[in-house]
């Protein structure tokens, strides 16, 4: 397989070289290269590093690592090369028990894993941190690898890092597309997603004297970046759901997404016809209609207890 890739120098997808693909590379040397490419559509959610396959053009260094990655060695082979990864998983499906979170009683890192799970129908245990010698007695344990929370046990595994859990749920319970192209889309669209969610996770936290200036960059990102990237998606396909017109993994960060700036910044969807349109279709859909009933998992936007207990157990 030929790629084209087209990067800074010294990024690291350079990493590609020791899996043994030929490629080119293609960098970029002025502004007016960049500035091409952002006319031209080519550079989804307006970033670098971009790879262009025979089959696409794939942005985000995770979805491109994954995506080559899985095209070396396709996971977790079943029998005469069977990938269970893509079949709905019926062996990991099989596996029993609730999935037990371990977080803070609030949003954070851990309310995207809440929603995967919620949204499919799955339902599960919660433990929160209430000191810091809970949180230091799991470091001491050994549960903590590398030292961080969210924690999520899931069929004999103790899991952390939010990317890690959520592509297992999302693998598991088969929203994680049907193949590898569609896995790649899926991976591009959720890590755009999140680095508009990681501006609204540390909102809360900023002190108030640029909590205006925060709302206003909250607001120019995701009116001139990334929603602009979803509405030109559905409108393209014009299908209900964002990768092969079934419910999957992406869909349910997107509407986190969405609900999340509307409840600091009422109306942002103005511009955005069929990102409402879509916004009425996932709140509607059964098991999310659930998850966003009053007493439900879903927890409130983070509050002042809520800051004061983090800033506390985490040393802040």
């Amino acid at each position: 397989m030929q790629l084209s890739l087209l990067l800074y120098l010294g990024t690291e997808i350079h990493h590609l070289k020791k899996i043994y693909f030929k490629f080119e590379g293609e960098f970029l040397e002025n502004r007016d290269e960049s500035r091409k490419l952002l006319q031209d559509g080519a550079l989804l959610f307006q970033q670098v590093p971009m790879v262009r396959s025979c089959e696409m053009s794939i942005v985000q260094p995770r979805a491109i690592l994954s995506h080559t990655a899985g095209k070396v060695q396709p996971l977790w082979e079943g029998p005469e090369g069977q990938n269970l990864y893509f079949s709905g998983n019926k062996e990991l499906r099989s596996m029993s028990g609730k999935p037990r979170l371990t977080y803070f009683n609030g949003r954070g890192r851990m309310e995207s894993i809440r929603w995967l799970l919620a949204a499919a129908g799955v339902e599960f245990q919660e433990i929160f941190f209430e000191s810091r010698e809970q949180y230091e007695k799991l470091i001491k344990d050994g549960v903590l690898m590398f030292q961080q929370v969210p924690l999520v046990e899931i069929d004999g595994m103790k899991m952390v890092q939010t990317r890690a859990i959520l592509s297992y749920i999302a693998g598991k319970y088969n929203l994680y597309g049907k193949d590898l192209k569609e896995r790649a889309l899926i991976d591009m669209y959720v890590e755009g997603i999140t680095d508009l969610m990681q501006m609204i996770l540390m909102f809360p936290f900023s002190p108030p004297e640029a909590k205006e200036k925060t709302l206003d960059s909250i607001k120019e990102r995701a009116t001139n970046r990334y929603f602009p990237v979803f509405e030109k998606v559905l409108k393209q396909h014009g299908q209900d759901f964002l990768v092969g017109n079934k419910f999957s993994w992406a869909d349910v960060q997107l509407i986190e997404a969405i609900l999340a700036v509307e409840e600091n910044i009422p109306g942002v969807l103005s511009e955005f016809p069929l990102l409402q349109a879509f916004k009425i279709r996932m709140s509607n859909m059964p098991t999310i209609k659930k998850f966003l009933q009053p007493g439900s998992p879903r927890k409130p936007p983070a509050d002042a207890r809520y800051i004061e207990t983090v800033s506390r157990i985490l040393k802040q």
